[in-house]
């Protein structure tokens, strides 16, 4: 059996910064990360209006941790923005670059060819642990 879920980025855009580097370096992290999702995962469980016991939380958590997902990612194109942002420093105004590293998916903002598509193929979930899937989902 296999478990899969699918991200839809909202605007049609990815920024993460890889862990181990900064974020003027302008690198993506894409796709997610295990870790990236799992913690978007638990974030969601603490915004369900009835969660279940944290041992629930675990267990799901524990079961997704047994492998390594796989991916399809969309179409994308590297991009960023560049900002100067004010700085006053010993009383003095100057300015600071930051790049803004993002990945433009295709078909912009709301689009289904944007999404990425995310498979734990030897993972089973019972019953339980699938419906709190589906709940922490809907909350991310």
């Amino acid at each position: 059996m296999s478990v899969g879920i699918s991200i839809q980025f909202l605007a049609g855009r990815y920024h993460a910064t890889p862990w181990n580097n900064q974020v003027n370096e302008g690198v993506v992290e894409f796709p997610p990360s295990p870790w990236r999702i799992m913690r978007a995962l638990v974030s969601s469980y603490y915004r369900l209006s009835q969660a279940p016991t944290k041992s629930e939380l675990c267990s799901l958590l524990e079961s997704l941790a047994e492998c390594l997902p796989c991916y399809v990612a969309p179409e994308y194109t590297e991009a960023h923005t560049r900002y100067y942002m004010p700085v006053i420093k010993e009383g003095k105004a100057t300015t600071t670059k930051v790049i803004d590293a993002f990945y433009a998916l295709k078909g912009g903002a709301l689009s289904s060819d944007g999404m990425l598509q995310v498979v734990w193929l030897s993972v089973t979930l019972n019953d339980s642990q699938q419906s709190l899937l589906n709940k922490l989902c809907s909350q991310v």
